[in-house]
């Protein structure tokens, strides 16, 4: 029979490493989740991309206007690579 000392560590050890486990899954769900929301944001910034380049302005103050919009929408989607 095994030291009562060593079943008690047996015992912690077990929690330890299922506690592990459960923080683990609950890490890739979260990640899971965010990627999820990562390609929708994505797919509605190259929607917005796209209505811009449609609809370039001719006037120098609506094509400041553009400009800027743009700028940021090229600016995030720089971070999806």
């Amino acid at each position: 029979m095994y030291p009562k000392y060593m079943i008690v560590n047996i015992l912690s050890l077990k929690n330890i490493v299922r506690n592990v486990i459960l923080n683990s899954i609950t890490i890739l769900q979260k990640i899971t989740k965010m990627t999820r929301i990562d390609e929708k944001r994505y797919l509605e910034l190259i929607k917005e991309k796209e209505k811009l380049e449609e609809s370039r302005p001719s006037d120098v103050n609506a094509m400041r206007q553009w400009k800027h919009s743009m700028s940021k929408i090229l600016q995030e989607l720089e971070l999806f690579h």
